[in-house]
């Protein structure tokens, strides 16, 4: 017998054991669990017990079908579900599946428990505002100090060979030999040997309307200009560093110099998961372009569409009265960002696409 959520054995309560225990982990809640559980109840290191006996209890008595266990993980991760558990189901035997929102389970529980519910929640929804709040102005000041679109110090292999001699101290091997055959003629003697490596450098970085512009990076003294239409991806690579994986089976890698005592860490993190971001969303594979590497575009968005003709025909019918001029704006918009939900950045009011972009590609900031 497995022991487990489930004492049946069934292939189906098996497939719904694995499936609670993908959302909401073992003894210790999985990521996804505490992501949601902070967000919605406020809580940094929360339990998962409630929600695990509530959801195998729902598939037991076949209320909760298993395509289904995602959505009811995230009804209950809006709800009291210490109450739920403990008091609505184990004390008055009622079916948890009835309760669908926070609003069901006050009606049931009366006054007392709503006034007592809410001013916990309250609280704990102030402080984990305040600390949001900190976290973001934090991650600004990271993204200012560290800004990727003026120049950051990196440092970098490529892909390119250069020779650098080695030299072979055979001290040892020397005095051995003079030991034991004594005649120094015949001691092994030092070495200067060549040998083969990827070419290191520490250098400015910066992200350009069309790629990545190492400074001074050639062996010429010129920058170095991988454009977007180069770049497969970004991923990351050991001890928090990067590798760019470009055309030809090339690689460069890359680690962002983080000058800093407490949260260095930290703050390489949030550094390659904004780079990460801004380059995969534009890594593309085109033609490469000579224009646009002086500096990043500050008034019009990154992603240009070539196709002018649906633009001239909302132009067509904006001008015969058919569109007013803000329908005709958010149809342009729409044309120009892919059709997706085009909002403004809460900090420079540059067009982001929220459905896209972490971070806005002006100045930075996280996108929520």
């Amino acid at each position: 017998m497995i022991m487990g959520l489930f004492n049946k054995t069934s292939d189906y309560q098996k497939a719904c054991e694995n499936k609670i225990k993908e959302l909401c982990g073992g003894f210790t809640p999985s990521d996804y669990f505490t992501e949601k559980a902070y967000s919605y109840k406020y809580e940094k290191n929360p339990t998962n017990n409630n929600e695990k006996a509530i959801l195998k209890d729902e598939c037991l008595n076949k209320t909760l079908a298993l395509e289904d266990i995602e959505k009811r993980l995230d009804e209950l991760l809006h709800m009291d579900c210490n109450a739920l558990n403990s008091k609505i189901r184990q004390k008055y035997h009622r079916n948890t599946s009835e309760f669908k929102t926070q609003n069901d389970i006050d009606n049931f529980l009366g006054p007392s428990y709503y006034i007592k519910y809410h001013e916990k929640l309250e609280h704990k929804r102030l402080k984990y505002e305040s600390e949001m709040k900190k976290n973001k102005q934090k991650e600004l000041e990271i993204y200012t100090k560290y800004n990727i679109y003026q120049g950051v110090t990196v440092n970098v292999i490529l892909p390119e060979k250069e020779i650098k001699l080695k030299y072979i101290d055979n001290s040892l091997s020397r005095g051995v030999a003079t030991k034991y055959f004594g005649l120094i003629g015949l001691a092994i003697q030092d070495e200067i040997q060549q040998e083969e490596v990827n070419r290191t450098i520490s250098t400015q970085m910066l992200v350009v309307d069309n790629g990545i512009v190492f400074r001074n990076a050639q062996k010429d003294g010129k920058d170095l200009r991988i454009p977007y239409e180069s770049i497969i991806s970004v991923e990351p690579h050991v001890n928090n560093n990067l590798k760019i994986i470009l055309l030809e089976n090339q690689i460069i890698y890359m680690g962002f110099v983080v000058v800093a005592i407490w949260d260095a860490v930290k703050i390489q993190n949030l550094i390659n998961d904004q780079f990460m971001d801004i380059v995969n969303q534009n890594a593309r594979g085109r033609e490469f372009e000579e224009k646009g590497w002086d500096e990043i575009s500050q008034n019009e968005p990154t992603n240009k569409v070539s196709d002018a003709d649906e633009i001239l025909k909302y132009v067509e019918l904006y001008e015969h009265g058919y569109l007013t001029k803000e329908e005709f704006e958010m149809e342009k918009s729409k044309i120009l960002h892919g059709k997706k939900a085009i909002l403004e950045c809460p900090n420079c009011k540059t067009p982001v696409n929220y459905e896209d972009q972490k971070f806005c590609t002006n100045c930075g900031t996280k996108l929520n």
